[in-house]
């Protein structure tokens, strides 16, 4: 330290050696070119926006708590900007199942390589909301889907067998697999339709047959097809000649 601008050690008494002055001297000197070191790094390594708030200032520390501070208001904005788009995620129905089936595996895709980035940043997203968010991005169709899982939640819940929360994967599963029978029924739909649709028919009374060789308890059995299918009488045929029909499933 210096005492009427002579060195002295630090009790204030005892004069420096010059050794020691010369120390003291490079110390202060290797301070400040590592002082200068930290703020060419910290100048030279943000942007020009921040560069400019921070290159007025006098030390390195004060440097570094404006960047902290700016970085760290920066991740927050991301953070929510980035869940706002998890949240904002839907997928579109298609009545081709096939084509619904590659695209909801593709949404579901990338809804986990999301939900995985925002843990990565330090998001507190809880599972359970994840799940949700999940189920909302689905379209309308999925509604009976949703009512029984959430159904078997709460009866789950009620009865005290609810050992674990359901995992996002494990929904994801189920909710493919629902696509993939979906693909599944309709194929057995086109195949009932192409085998006991013929392409030309007629009103065929008792005992009668047609020229396709189609005879009355066929055309029973057809009519009874078509009710299943939901598809359009077009013939002489009525409804209510089927009323007394018992369908059985």
């Amino acid at each position: 330290m210096l005492l009427n601008g002579i060195p002295v050690l630090l009790d204030g008494k005892m004069g420096a050696t010059e050794e020691q002055i010369e120390t003291r001297e490079i110390r202060i000197m290797d301070f400040d070119k590592k002082e200068y070191l930290a703020q060419h790094i910290i100048l030279s390594t943000t942007s020009t926006r921040l560069g400019s708030k921070i290159k007025e200032l006098k030390t390195t520390k004060e440097m570094w708590e404006v960047v902290v501070a700016d970085v760290t208001t920066k991740n927050k904005l991301f953070l929510l900007d980035a869940e706002e788009q998890l949240m904002s995620m839907k997928l579109s129905d298609n009545d081709d199942s096939k084509a619904h089936l590659i695209e909801i595996k593709q949404h579901f895709q990338v809804m986990l390589q999301c939900h995985e980035n925002l843990i990565k940043i330090g998001s507190t997203l809880s599972d359970t909301r994840f799940n949700t968010l999940i189920m909302m991005s689905l379209p309308e169709s999925y509604c009976p889907t949703l009512q029984t899982i959430t159904a078997a939640k709460q009866a789950s819940a009620l009865t005290g067998t609810l050992s674990q929360k359901m995992k996002a994967n494990n929904l994801i599963a189920f909710l493919i697999e629902e696509a993939q029978h979906q693909v599944i029924n309709d194929e057995r739909t086109k195949n009932l339709t192409t085998h006991w649709w013929p392409m030309e028919r007629r009103a065929v009374g008792a005992g009668q047959t047609n020229k396709n060789g189609v005879t009355k308890a066929d055309k029973d059995t057809e009519m009874v097809l078509l009710l299943l299918l939901n598809r359009k009488l077009t013939d002489d045929w009525t409804l209510e000649k089927y009323g007394d029909c018992n369908i059985l499933f």
